[in-house]
């Protein structure tokens, strides 16, 4: 038996690890402004050196719940600060009391008013409570009738499902929306047999919703069902003669369900809303001529300087938006004792520290980051949509002089104000199509197609290609049908 042999070996790797105030630094960058200010308050909770003070408010936040203080939703209550700092447009909107009203609270409030035993009362408390956001059963509502399913209690089942079903919004306590679809059509006209018809598990005969092609797949399948025997009177089917099925008959049952909506609980719910609202602000600034004294382009202050020819330039003044987040500072008593050597301050101090340094490297980084977007699709926010520049985010880092990763981060979650609106910092990121912006190839075939929407034959994706090809950019029919579709319009065998 051959011996083991022992050996070892020196190997030399560089490995770079990051510090936790790094770590700390990425994730600040990576988060939203609504993340941010949560973190920033839950901070401040756990280190008392951390003071946090809105901004326009004398009073320190340090351990109030950032709940009552959001910027980007309307809180419950009224905060003394959103009071005193209401002569701001984004403060008032702090100020606002929230009168919503849940969807269980609303029909509680109905069922409640109803005569009702107090088996029945408690059925219908359960069915609400069992109520999704969308007001669709979570659970099967014949688990809450027992074990023995007698014909008395499901009965009672009926009787009370169908209650709330009528209460306001009509159509909740159904399984999904066809039946909610159905359960509001026969509630606000019995008498729309052709809809009633359709919507009772034939929603396929109007996809699409085109009456001429609904009209062929009705009259085909009422005439094959016309052939069976024994139909109840109560079905739809018997109620309906093919010889009323025409092209204007199922063009206003279309219409109809139209004005169903088949979410009967938009508008309630129990979550906090949110509001999207600009981490930073791109503003014009006046022209001015090559002869006149321009700034000078700064990224750090904002200042971006775009030339237009030989005599002309526009500069852009980019701004965070600072009244989005708090003001930071040590905590005053801590600083007194900064030196002692109470280690508990010192950790806090440093932590503190730590903290202040990561959220203005992430201001820092998102204002240099989007100055530099603004450099690159000047053209953009010049001219407005359908002028972006192919730009990637790992060609902004290399100006930068950072990792790509970084770039992605800065990117996540944060909304640019312009004078064409709100964009998401993502949206400025755009691959090339034949030497070409995807933004522009969109906006190109949104125009081709418009102008001629009311040609007699559609244009094909083919012939969409072709006249983009026309305009010098060469794309391929398949890319244009993807394109179409992302703009949500329909082929040239289904458009109007």
């Amino acid at each position: 038996m051959a011996a083991i042999d022992f050996q070892q070996t020196l190997k030399q790797s560089q490995v770079q690890v990051m510090s936790q105030k790094q770590i700390q630094a990425m994730n600040l960058l990576a988060m939203g402004s609504y993340d941010l200010r949560e973190e920033i308050y839950r901070q401040a909770e756990e280190n008392p050196a951390l003071e946090v003070r809105e901004r326009g408010s004398t009073l320190s936040k340090k351990k109030t719940s950032p709940k009552r203080i959001e910027s980007t939703r309307v809180s419950g209550k009224v905060s003394l600060s959103a009071q005193e700092a209401s002569n701001t447009y984004q403060q008032a909107i702090e100020a606002k009391q929230d009168f919503r009203e849940s969807l269980q609270s609303h029909l509680l409030s109905q069922l409640h008013m109803e005569a009702l035993s107090k088996e029945e009362m408690a059925l219908g408390e359960k069915l609400i409570y069992n109520l999704s956001d969308k007001g669709f059963h979570l659970l099967s509502p014949i688990s809450f009738i027992g074990n023995k399913n007698t014909e008395e209690e499901k009965e009672m089942l009926s009787k009370v499902t169908s209650l709330i079903q009528s209460f306001s919004p009509e159509g909740c306590c159904t399984k999904n929306s066809e039946e909610s679809l159905y359960v509001q059509a026969r509630l606000k006209d019995k008498n729309q047999f052709l809809a009633l018809f359709i919507l009772n598990g034939r929603l396929d005969f109007i996809n699409p919703p085109l009456a001429d092609r609904a009209t062929k797949k009705i009259i085909s399948y009422l005439t094959e069902q016309k052939k069976m025997f024994a139909l109840k009177e109560s079905d739809e089917i018997s109620k309906i003669e093919i010889s009323d099925v025409t092209e204007d008959s199922v063009q206003k049952a279309i219409d109809f369900i139209r004005t169903l909506t088949p979410f009967p609980a938009q508008g309630f719910g129990t979550q906090e809303a949110h509001y999207v609202a600009p981490d930073i602000y791109v503003e014009e600034a006046p022209s001015a001529k090559e002869s006149e004294s321009l700034p000078e382009e700064d990224f750090s202050k904002g200042i971006v300087v775009c030339k237009e020819g030989s005599t002309q330039a526009t500069v852009w003044k980019v701004r965070t938006a600072k009244d989005r987040l708090p003001t930071l500072s040590i905590d005053k008593t801590f600083e007194q004792f900064a030196d002692s050597k109470n280690k508990a301050v010192t950790e806090g101090i440093k932590k503190a520290r730590d903290f202040i340094e990561s959220i203005q490297y992430r201001q820092d980084t998102l204002l240099s980051a989007v100055c530099v977007i603004v450099k690159e699709q000047q053209q953009f926010f010049k001219k407005g949509p359908g002028n972006l520049s192919a730009l990637k985010q790992k060609d902004v880092a290399d100006i930068l002089g950072v990792h790509e990763t970084t770039i992605s981060r800065m990117a996540n979650s944060k909304y640019i104000q312009c004078q064409w609106g709100l964009f998401e910092i993502k949206y400025f990121f755009t691959n090339a199509v034949s030497d070409t912006s995807k933004d522009q190839v969109l906006y190109q075939i949104k125009q081709i197609l418009e102008e001629h929407k009311n040609d007699p034959k559609k244009l094909s994706d083919q012939k969409v290609a072709d006249a983009l090809a026309a305009k010098g950019i060469n794309v391929a029919r398949r890319t244009v049908a993807k394109y179409r579709s992302q703009l949500n319009i329909e082929s040239s065998y289904n458009r109007q």
